[in-house]
């Protein structure tokens, strides 16, 4: 709601987090989606009103366009991969980003599992929080995130 009415997504908290890191640490699955989903769709309106590109941006694209694997990418594609990675690599004021805190939650969840008895209420809720995390964690580094 707060996005449809114009709130920056990449708005970042007095610690420099922003939603995205803030859903990633909380293994927040629903939420890491729907923001990715959100990614894709602004670099998509980039690319429907075809606006000049900044410097910077033009140079992450040309270098996207060499790799392999990306070449018979339509510009579209190639912005979207662009715009979403520079969105999930947002830092914040300690120099960690999205997929750092996910890794951390989920390392944390990991531990913590062994410390609940078997077959118990709380050891299936922790497990599937790490099932979650480990999904965040994929499609983190799939919109192309990095620690």
């Amino acid at each position: 709601m707060l996005l449809d009415a114009g709130a920056d997504i990449n708005y970042q908290d007095k610690d420099g987090k922003t939603a995205l890191i803030h859903a990633a640490n909380k293994l927040n699955m629903g939420m890491v989606y729907d923001l990715l989903c959100v990614y894709r769709k602004e670099a998509s309106a980039i690319e429907s009103a075809k606006v000049a590109l900044p410097a910077e941006m033009q140079a992450m694209l040309d270098e996207v366009a060499r790799l392999d694997h990306i070449q018979d990418a339509s510009l579209e594609q190639r912005l979207l991969i662009v715009d979403i990675a520079a969105s999930v690599n947002v830092k914040d004021r300690n120099e960690h980003t999205a997929l750092w805190y996910a890794r951390k939650a989920l390392q944390t969840a990991n531990t913590a599992i062994v410390q609940l008895p078997r077959g118990s209420v709380e050891r299936k809720e922790m497990a599937l929080k790490i099932q979650r995390g480990e999904n965040i964690i994929k499609m983190l580094e799939e919109a192309g995130a990095t620690l």
